[in-house]
C-alpha cells in the first residue's frame, strides 16, 4: 500500500503571538541534501517536496524544534540544539502518527 501524501498545513503557531508560515520547495540551491529550513527573520518553514510522507513529517517536527528555541529564546549551544532535535524527531513524528493527531 502506498502511503498518502503529507499535507503541510499553512502555518504553525510557535507562541500565541508567533505563527511561522510553512511551504513547500523543490530543493535548497546551497546544499542538495538538505531538507529543510527554518527561517527565524522571515518566520517561514521550507521543506524539501522530494521526500517520503514520513521524512516530510519528521523534518517538520525537526524545523518546528528550531522555532522553538528560537521564539522562546532557550539559550543553548547551537550543537547541542540540533543533537536534541535531531534526536526528537523521529520519536515525535512517530507519537503524533500513532495517536492519530493531525493539523486543523
Amino acid at each position: 500500500m502506498k502511503p498518502k501524501p503529507f499535507k503541510l498545513p499553512n502555518f504553525v503557531r510557535i507562541t500565541h503571538r508567533v505563527k511561522y508560515r510553512v511551504r513547500f520547495v523543490e530543493g535548497f540551491p546551497d546544499d542538495p541534501t538538505q531538507v529543510g529550513e527554518c527561517d527565524f527573520e522571515h518566520k517561514v518553514i521550507s521543506i524539501k517536496r522530494k521526500q517520503r510522507p514520513t521524512r516530510i513529517q519528521e523534518t517538520l517536527w525537526h524545523e518546528i524544534g528550531h522555532a522553538l528555541i528560537r521564539e522562546n529564546k532557550i539559550e543553548v549551544d547551537v550543537d547541542l540544539e540540533e543533537y536534541i532535535i535531531k534526536r526528537c524527531e523521529k520519536p515525535l513524528a512517530r507519537i503524533i502518527r500513532l495517536n492519530g493527531l493531525r493539523f486543523k
